[in-house]
């Protein structure tokens, strides 16, 4: 089994959370966090087993939509003050690999692109 396969296990519980998060307190900040962080898991999803899911080109969008989604959901939390610095800043790092490897389903996966259509 890969790094790759046990970390998108690893992050389950995460994003669990968030969705728990999400159907208390249904906000902007929330929703955004929420999808985002769907989006991201499935585009891990793609990467740890080399399936195709919908195509590169819209994984290279979706990559920096979640990316910044993500990083609007720190700087909102940190600003808001509401939680802890150092937990919101820990949660975000966890999701640091899973943009690595969406960064690597996008741009450099070309042996799971490489029969798309329209290239």
């Amino acid at each position: 089994m890969s790094l790759w396969k046990i970390y998108y296990f690893a992050m389950m519980p995460l994003v669990f959370y968030l969705a728990a998060d999400f159907a208390t307190s249904p906000c902007a900040r929330t929703s955004l966090d929420f999808a985002a962080s769907t989006l991201s898991m499935i585009g891990l999803w793609g990467h740890c087993y080399r399936q195709r899911i919908f195509s590169h080109h819209f994984w290279r969008t979706a990559f920096f939509l979640c990316l910044s989604c993500k990083l609007a959901w720190l700087a909102s939390i940190l600003k808001s003050g509401t939680v802890n610095p150092l937990n919101a800043t820990t949660t975000a790092a966890a999701f640091v690999p899973m943009f690595v490897a969406i960064w690597h389903y996008s741009f450099r996966s070309d042996h799971v692109w490489s029969s798309d259509e329209g290239d």
